[in-house]
């Protein structure tokens, strides 16, 4: 994750703040669509070529990747401690 210096956030946070209340309970599809034209203006904005692809597909893989960590594998750890793990499946795959 890009952790950005406090600086360099203040420009940005108050708009992040304002576009996830719009985006409050909005279905997936919208958020897909705002987070995609964020992306796509800024990547058309750089210029098409070879290392912008590869930049900015690494970029969508960190936020992914950065997803997963922070969200996904504490909620997975979490349902295994409450409803067990596979069991006597585990280690057999």
């Amino acid at each position: 994750m890009p952790y950005v210096t406090k600086n360099a956030r203040d420009k940005y946070d108050i708009h992040v703040r304002q576009l996830s209340q719009i985006l409050a309970g909005a279905p997936a599809g919208e958020l897909n669509y705002v987070l995609m034209s964020l992306f796509l203006d800024h990547f058309a904005g750089a210029g098409v070529s070879y290392e912008n692809i590869a930049t900015h597909t690494g970029v969508l893989h960190n936020m992914a990747d950065e997803f997963n960590r922070r969200s996904v594998v504490p909620y997975e750890d979490s349902k295994c401690r409450v409803n067990g793990d596979l069991g006597q499946f585990a280690g057999s795959r």
